[in-house]
């Protein structure tokens, strides 16, 4: 997926806004996820194997950008929706009561905080 590729590249590069933080569709890495996310819940679907690819990339994406409420927002959202599929929060909670404490906070983790933040939606 080119999509996914230029967004690990945009947070290995630190998650700079700018230009360079484009997507294959000349858009920011994160606009196509609220776009999504958005239509999702206008439509009150959320179908598992999209909506955790989905706020994965927005919790990833705003804790690069330090954007804490953004982050306990969608972690909150995650947490919700994996409760109701499966009866356990899938570590979502512990995101959203605490955003600065997860490796991709800040970009600090680069590759390593996505792999870690991927964890959350298996």
């Amino acid at each position: 997926m080119k999509d996914e590729a230029a967004f690990r590249v945009w947070l290995a590069n630190g998650a700079v806004l700018g230009p360079s933080a484009r997507d294959a569709n000349g858009e920011h890495p994160l606009v196509a996820a609220e776009a999504t996310w958005s239509a999702m819940e206008q439509e009150g679907c959320y179908e598992v194997m999209l909506w955790e690819s989905v706020l994965l990339r927005l919790v990833r994406g705003y804790a690069a950008l330090e954007n804490e409420q953004a982050v306990r927002h969608y972690a909150t959202k995650a947490a919700a929706l994996r409760m109701a599929e499966t009866g356990e929060d899938g570590g979502w909670l512990a995101v959203a009561e605490n955003p600065r404490k997860t490796e991709a906070w800040a970009g600090r983790g680069g590759a390593k905080g996505t792999k870690s933040m991927q964890r959350l939606s298996r």
